[in-house]
């Protein structure tokens, strides 16, 4: 079982089908919220935005994975004007997690 998702591994019993399927809903949702989350942001919808966010926040810790968790939570705190810099040093945390989880469950 990879090291990367040890928590969820052992919140599913170490059944690494299970393990699989639960990285591939993650990432089809995740990748679908992070695309929403941007589309809101380009139109400075900034209720949809923190919505989105705190949508990937939980969905990371689900599937215990911390920092793109906090990277999620404090896109939910920054103002509108900040945005643009703030998710351009949290996005890299939660594309890393998506990308892994793709390649893990063979999305």
């Amino acid at each position: 079982m990879s090291l990367h998702f040890a928590g969820l591994a052992q919140q599913l019993g170490h059944d690494q089908r299970r393990v699989r399927l639960v990285l591939c809903e993650f990432s089809h949702s995740v990748a679908a919220d992070l695309l929403r989350l941007e589309r809101a942001a380009a139109g400075q919808r900034w209720h949809a935005v923190r919505e989105f966010a705190q949508s990937i926040e939980a969905a990371c810790l689900q599937i215990s994975e911390r920092n793109a968790a906090d990277a999620a939570a404090t896109l939910v705190q920054i103002p509108g004007d900040l945005f643009e810099d703030a998710y351009a040093t949290r996005r890299p945390q939660i594309v890393e997690l998506l990308c892994r989880a793709k390649e893990f469950s063979g999305y």
